[in-house]
């Protein structure tokens, strides 16, 4: 039976720190907007926009789905491959 494995790579092309104020000031709101926005803390969400910490995946797509962008450009990423295989398993 063949599957079918999509895999993808990223390398960073930027900071989620400076991209999580950018993408928040270009939609005219504050760090306190955005957290009120994602339903937390807005000192917690504060920590991530100076990178002093980094938020789980989960949280991220929150944080793109909020934006209305996408993962990567939250992540500070870029898509430099996207492979598909047909594998066949034993």
């Amino acid at each position: 039976e063949n599957h079918t494995v999509k895999i993808t790579i990223f390398f960073l092309g930027g900071t989620m720190k400076n991209n999580i104020k950018r993408l928040a000031e270009k939609r005219g709101w504050s760090i306190a907007e955005l957290a009120r926005r994602l339903s937390m803390q807005p000192h917690t969400l504060a920590r991530y926009s100076r990178g002093d910490s980094e938020p789980k995946m989960n949280l991220a797509e929150d944080i793109a789905n909020v934006l209305d962008v996408s993962v990567e450009e939250v992540l500070g990423t870029e898509k430099v491959i996207e492979k598909t295989q047909i594998k066949k398993l034993p």
